[in-house]
């Protein structure tokens, strides 16, 4: 006799599974739901040799297929990068740096706490390439997973170097102290004083303004307007001439120089 209860029972689950669902079923096998239809009570009397389910329970089993039909789940092909930069020495955040996923030509600017986002960036590896005025251009790898992903970076000042070259001179650091290198003999720099020149069209409280933040005082300004500034005591006269430099508002800044010490370069230190 021709059970007509387990024909439809494997059509309707042929039919779900073709409408593209995700049954979820708890690891319990499909076909336990759909006993219903071919359970002895559920089936009308035989018609001419074949046994039909009761309609009652088909759209019950149907019914229970149903709840269990979930959308397909896409895989994942992006995930999100939150990061925050920093000085190397200090742990500071560094605000206004450049970051870059070289893969994905996608970039941000750090805020003033050193923080970047990116909400969709390619799973896998992905190249970092992060820039900043005064520090050195970090490149590094990051593997990127599904959804949130953290990182921090720090970067390095250049004036941590030993060797710059700054204004076209160069300056060598023995044991802490600069020394400015010309025609084989060598000049201390001043660690408390730098003299700075700004621009013409700039305010005087435009200029008094960069000085606060800078932490640095007027000790005099001579009639070719440069200006000598004296620096805090903890600072670097190099890095401070770079950080000046840098600004918009000044037409130059130059370290100073204590004597002179003809000692060869091939002598020093």
């Amino acid at each position: 006799m021709l059970d007509v209860s387990s024909i439809l029972s494997y059509a309707i689950l042929s039919v779900l599974y073709g409408m593209g669902c995700n049954i979820d079923f708890n690891g319990i096998w499909p076909m336990h739901y759909l006993s219903i239809m071919t359970h002895p009570f559920s089936r009308t009397a035989d018609w001419g040799g074949m046994l039909f389910p009761h309609p009652l329970y088909v759209l019950l089993a149907a019914a229970l297929l149903l709840t269990t039909c979930q959308e397909p789940t896409s895989k994942s092909t992006a995930g999100s990068l939150t990061g925050v930069i920093r000085d190397q020495n200090s742990s500071w955040p560094i605000a206004e740096a450049e970051v870059q996923a070289l893969e994905h030509l996608v970039s941000d600017t750090t805020d003033s706490l050193g923080v970047f986002f990116f909400d969709s960036i390619g799973l896998g590896i992905n190249t970092l390439v992060v820039t900043k005025a005064l520090y050195h251009t970090l490149t590094v790898s990051i593997d990127v997973i599904p959804g949130p992903n953290e990182a921090a970076f720090f970067l390095d000042l250049v004036c941590n170097d030993d060797t710059l070259v700054v204004n076209d001179r160069l300056y060598i650091k023995t044991d802490g102290q600069w020394y400015r290198v010309e025609q084989g003999s060598k000049f201390q720099v001043n660690n408390s004083v730098i003299t700075v020149k700004f621009r013409e069209d700039v305010s005087p409280d435009q200029i008094a303004s960069l000085n606060a933040s800078k932490g640095v005082q007027v000790l005099r300004t001579n009639i070719l307007d440069f200006v000598d500034l004296q620096i805090p005591g903890h600072a670097d006269p190099i890095c401070m001439v770079l950080e000046y430099l840098d600004s918009d508002l000044v037409y130059s800044a130059e370290a100073n120089t204590i004597g002179s010490y003809t000692i060869p370069i091939s002598g020093f230190r």
